[in-house]
């Protein structure tokens, strides 16, 4: 268990994304290529987001030091990036119906609950 005061090598919270990732890839999107990388990002104004030109996640560092948020901000950015992979136009309307019918996919089971 992670304790609030536990800090994290550079490398370690690296890992723990890492691990983090290719885990919730594999439980929520099956049959969906992996992301390329996820990357810790410097002082961006924005928790988490996902460059399809890039097929990279980038994550602040800020919040990546806290495993069980991170979780949720990948799962967020994996939404996006399989709606994207669906139709690139999605981007156009990132928080249409598509985002919220996915939301309530991974909540029906309450997987995405239990990241709590």
């Amino acid at each position: 268990m992670v304790d609030a005061g536990d800090v994290f090598s550079e490398a370690a919270r690296e890992a723990i994304l890492e691990h983090n990732l290719r885990a919730l890839e594999t439980k929520f999107f099956k049959g969906i290529a992996p992301v390329k990388a996820i990357v810790v990002t410097q002082g961006p104004e924005f928790p988490a987001r996902y460059l399809p030109e890039a097929d990279v996640i980038q994550i602040n560092e800020a919040v990546a030091q806290f495993p069980k948020l991170s979780k949720f901000l990948i799962v967020h950015e994996l939404i996006h990036r399989k709606l994207n992979l669906q139709n690139p136009a999605y981007a156009k309307n990132p928080y249409s119906e598509n985002y919220r019918e996915e939301v309530r996919r991974l909540c029906k089971d309450n997987d995405y609950i239990d990241l709590l």
